[in-house]
């Protein structure tokens, strides 16, 4: 079954218990750069310096002598009562005016008022200030009537003082059922205006058709109304106005009248307002206005590019007439020069008076400073403008 057997052992010598090699290496990088710098301060000096102290000087105990003060006085009086009254005489600084070294001779715009809510055919149609200066006013409407105005207009007012002022936000906005083509401030009041409409309301008076004097009247009722483009306030009789119209008619008018119309104004009845007429433009009257510095004075223009200067004195026939070859969008008596008026073209351009504000196309209002050198009146001018205007009187 089993046997002894013997055989020569077998081995292997293991191979994972191998010798390991080891070998040393290094790495430097290269030496760091170092640098030491100083800063000094600029060195101040301090002085001080200390005037002596004057003692006042005591004029009660001065002596004088009162005859020969006397004799002075009596003596160089005439002639210096001459000399004054010499200088009083000359004409060697007629017209001048001094100007503050100080003053800005640069024109800058203050603000640029917009109404958010107006039409995108709106243009602004009209401007004025309030008589405190602070309130401004301006009306809307649209620049083109194929026929009667079907167009919503509008009056906005800013007060350009207040802390909350907004120049994109009106503080009041009081809207009209067709375009509102003329704004006036009242001219002590600053809380009331009147706005002119292209139906032909005005301050609860009514301009009519045979208010028209014959040689521009068109074919129309005898009761329908006539757009009133213009309006202006006397600033002296607060119930004198005058009405510029959409035929070129000019009008002096009264809010005393009591002659009614038989027509109706949101409720209201309205009443004649014309008492005489002025020289009519031959184009729609664009500015009637009455002058802030003489009661009689009154300005004009209209499309057919004339400017007039009318007295009341003389109502038939303008005192002064300027012709334009630009075609004129607006004319305003300056409120602080007697003799200066403010024209702006529709080309953009502006002859300009201390705020101006200015209108345009897009229904933007820009709100302009000038410089105290175009609104500081010469000294002759308010009595150049009444011998202009009083001497027709004699």
């Amino acid at each position: 079954m089993f046997s002894k057997h013997s055989e020569v052992p077998t081995s292997f010598a293991s191979t994972w218990k191998t010798e390991q090699l080891l070998e040393t290496g290094s790495t430097q990088t290269d030496d760091i750069v170092k640098k030491e710098e100083e800063c000094q301060v600029i060195e101040q000096v301090e002085v001080g310096i200390q005037t002596e102290e004057e003692e006042p000087k005591n004029y009660q105990r001065s002596e004088y002598d009162e005859a020969s003060l006397s004799a002075f006085l009596k003596r160089v009086t005439p002639k210096v009562i001459r000399e004054l009254e010499r200088q009083n005489r000359s004409q060697a600084f007629h017209g001048y005016s001094v100007v503050k070294e100080e003053e800005s001779l640069g024109v800058k715009m203050l603000h640029s008022l917009r109404w958010n809510q107006l039409d995108p055919e709106g243009v602004v149609t009209g401007i004025d200030w309030s008589c405190t200066g602070s309130v401004i006013g301006v009306s809307y409407g649209s620049s083109y009537h194929d026929d009667w105005c079907d167009h919503k207009g509008a009056v906005a007012v800013w007060n350009i003082n207040r802390s909350d002022f907004d120049a994109n936000q009106p503080e009041r906005v009081i809207e009209a059922s067709s375009c509102v083509l003329s704004l006036a401030f009242h001219p002590t009041n600053p809380a009331v205006f009147a706005a002119g409409t292209f139906s032909g309301a005005y301050s609860c008076v009514l301009l009519q058709g045979q208010d028209i004097p014959r040689g521009i009247r068109t074919h129309m009722d005898g009761s329908s109304g006539v757009g009133i483009s213009s309006a202006s306030f006397n600033t002296e009789d607060s119930m004198l106005f005058v009405l510029g119209a959409e035929g070129g008619g000019l009008f002096l008018c009264s809010t005393s009248s009591e002659v009614p119309t038989g027509v109706e104004f949101g409720g209201v009845g309205l009443m004649r307002c014309v008492t005489s007429t002025l020289a009519s433009h031959s184009g729609r009257v664009i500015t009637a206005q009455f002058s802030p510095h003489h009661r009689n004075a009154v300005l004009s223009a209209a499309s057919d590019n004339q400017i007039r200067l009318f007295t009341l004195l003389q109502p038939n026939k303008p005192v002064s007439v300027i012709h334009s070859e630009e075609a004129i969008a607006c004319v305003r008596w300056s409120p602080s020069r007697p003799l200066v008026v403010a024209v702006g073209r529709v080309t953009g351009e502006a002859a300009f008076m201390k705020l101006v504000a200015v209108g345009d196309q897009l229904g933007r209002v820009c709100v302009w400073h000038l410089p105290n050198s175009a609104v500081s009146p010469l000294s002759t001018e308010l009595s150049n403008l009444h011998t202009i205007l009083d001497t027709l009187a004699d």
